[in-house]
């Protein structure tokens, strides 16, 4: 008796794994956890050349599932991208990164049961850090995702975010590809 309810609880639990995943799977609180590759480049006071360093963040949001497997929502994210040396135009090198932080709207759909793409327009704040740590601006936060259900409430995807804050002639530009882990806590206003 104890052996069949093991196994049965084991294989039931083995087959919602592979359970296929809908709009409202995705839809609700979320949290994400990201990490990944930024292409970091200053222009102007900060001139410098581009460098790929690495780059983590956080982000939750809510996604509200509206039918037709479409999903809009909207997320408060931050992203570190590491200092690094850059050589300076100017002669030398200089050490910089930066935080950034906003919010961004969201919509997307799912595909073939487990898969969800998604786009998403906003806002960020740009900080430089250590050699632009002067440079502080707002700049338009846009990207493209893709997520896949891995369990119940378990996603695993790859993003694309760009950021290009500009402030007194001086740019500073932020291109992530960062690998990403979200876990679904469901609709609240069920």
């Amino acid at each position: 008796m104890k052996t069949t309810t093991i196994a049965t609880l084991a294989t039931a639990a083995a087959l919602s794994l592979n359970a296929p995943a809908r709009a409202s799977d995705f839809d609700g609180a979320y949290v994400t956890i990201k990490g990944g590759m930024d292409h970091t480049k200053a222009s102007g006071a900060y001139q410098a050349d581009k460098k790929n360093v690495g780059s983590a963040g956080l982000e939750t949001g809510y996604r509200w599932d509206i039918g037709h497997d479409v999903l809009v929502g909207a997320d408060v994210f931050y992203d570190y991208n590491a200092r690094a040396s850059h050589d300076a135009a100017a002669g030398g090198n200089t050490k910089y990164g930066s935080n950034v932080f906003g919010s961004d709207f969201l919509v997307g759909t799912v595909f073939d049961s487990k898969t969800f793409v998604y786009g998403k327009l906003g806002g960020a704040h740009v900080e430089g850090i250590e050699g632009a740590r002067d440079f502080t601006h707002n700049a338009m936060h846009y990207g493209l995702g893709v997520s896949y259900a891995i369990a119940p409430r378990m996603n695993v995807g790859i993003e694309y975010t760009d950021t290009r804050a500009k402030e007194h002639g001086s740019r500073l530009s932020n291109d992530n590809v960062m690998l990403t882990a979200s876990c679904q806590f469901g609709n609240l206003f069920r």
